[in-house]
């Protein structure tokens, strides 16, 4: 019988004509240079990989479409945002009042401009899809959203400004941590 060679072979225990029987040497052989899984092993481990795998790809799938959005429509998502502010700052009725204003100038708002970014996005596709970008109509395009926030700015200013008006100092510090909290997500 042959002395087996002490180099490495990463296909020898695949066209070795007789496997070991020992699982002392199933598991450890110092011929082959480190540990060797037996074939059921190997499948057990194959498949809790798969399974892993697909647990992860649905839970993904899961998260997609309106996973992280707490509601389907901007009007859920306004009021899951009104109520953990509500909640996070302990807010009193007249201060919720004065949360549901803004909440509501910003979902009118919101309502106004949708044409307008209806227009943008088609405008921004065509561009997309043409042999060269049209450099000036993009920029109008800018220049017309920055146009739309200047006028919008002051009426949902003004009902942000009410709304801090009526927050004590305690409420003031508890919106700066979570607003700091926030802000370090994403430095």
């Amino acid at each position: 019988m042959a002395e087996p060679s002490s180099r490495y072979n990463p296909l020898q225990r695949f066209t070795s004509p007789k496997r070991p029987r020992d699982p002392a040497a199933l598991i450890w052989n110092k011929n082959q240079g480190g540990i060797q899984m037996p074939t059921n092993r190997r499948r057990w481990f194959w498949t809790l990989g798969l399974v892993a795998a697909a647990i992860g790809a649905f839970g993904v799938a899961g998260c997609g479409r309106f996973g992280c959005r707490h509601g389907h429509d901007p009007a859920q998502r306004a009021d899951w945002i009104a109520k953990k502010i509500a909640s996070e700052l302990d807010l009193n009725d007249a201060q919720k009042a004065k949360l549901d204003l803004v909440k509501q100038e910003f979902l009118a708002q919101r309502e106004k401009g949708k044409q307008e970014r209806e227009e943008a996005f088609q405008t921004i596709l065509a561009q997309i899809r043409s042999k060269q970008l049209d450099t000036e109509k993009l920029q109008a395009l800018i220049d017309r959203r920055h146009k739309r926030m200047e006028e919008i700015a002051p009426s949902v200013l003004k009902k942000i400004a009410d709304f801090h008006a009526s927050l004590s100092d305690e409420q003031k510090e508890k919106a700066a941590k979570k607003f700091e909290k926030f802000h370090s997500y994403w430095r």
